[in-house]
């Protein structure tokens, strides 16, 4: 019997483990397989880059915020600043994402110049040769359609110009300083704007009717 109150052991081993054991001793003609797939889809997509632009979007979380990386997609503010509108920058390569929120005007600009950038190296071929469309965004023409290149890598790397400040001695002013009480103090005062405007305006109403019950009494 087993020890103390613990549940009787009746495991049951009906698996057949020995059978469902999965080698993977095919690595080489795996990567040639996808190498294969990979041509192939270049091939299919010519003269389409292979890859789509993405947005340059915060880290989350405070520790790792400090650096970009590739998002989802625009959104459509973004889109909208930049004289695209989602479903046509979606035909030229452009990720599109519906649920992110633009929460800084930096982030927004940045994004938006991204897209500029983008749309000033960008060749678009006209679906009727003979009449090609005119506009902001018109089709391109003559020598930029025969020397076309395939673009296989990841359009527009997202760079993190973000470095390491050096070492330096604290400073006596910046040892004087609290963080945290600065911050519970800030808090303090967002979680108070209420209660503090209604007892200001209770101080002024009371001070207002014993200013006139003194003019009454004179």
């Amino acid at each position: 019997m087993v020890k103390s109150n613990n549940i009787v052991p009746n495991a049951h081993f009906n698996k057949q483990w020995q059978y469902r054991v999965r080698l993977n001793f095919n690595q080489p003609a795996k990567r040639k397989a996808r190498k294969t797939a990979r041509v192939a889809r270049a091939q299919k997509l010519f003269p389409r880059p292979t890859d789509s632009l993405a947005p340059a979007v915060r880290i989350a979380t405070v520790k790792h915020n400090r650096r970009l990386r590739a998002g989802r997609g625009f959104t459509p503010a973004e889109l909208k600043a930049a004289g695209l509108t989602p479903a046509f920058a979606r035909t030229i390569g452009i990720r599109v994402d519906i649920r992110r929120q633009n929460l800084s005007e930096e982030g927004l600009q940045q994004n938006v110049d991204r897209l500029k950038q983008y749309l000033s190296k960008l060749v678009l071929f006209p679906r009727d040769s003979k009449k090609p469309k005119k506009g902001p965004l018109a089709d391109s023409t003559g020598d930029a359609l025969k020397n076309v290149q395939q673009l296989n890598k990841v359009v527009l790397p997202v760079v993190n110009d973000w470095s390491d400040p050096a070492p330096r001695v604290i400073e006596k002013e910046e040892r004087k300083k609290r963080a945290y009480k600065e911050l519970r103090y800030a808090r303090k005062d967002v979680r108070l704007v209420g209660h503090r405007f209604k007892k200001a305006r209770a101080a002024r109403e009371e001070k207002q009717s014993t200013q006139g019950s003194k003019g009454k009494k004179e």
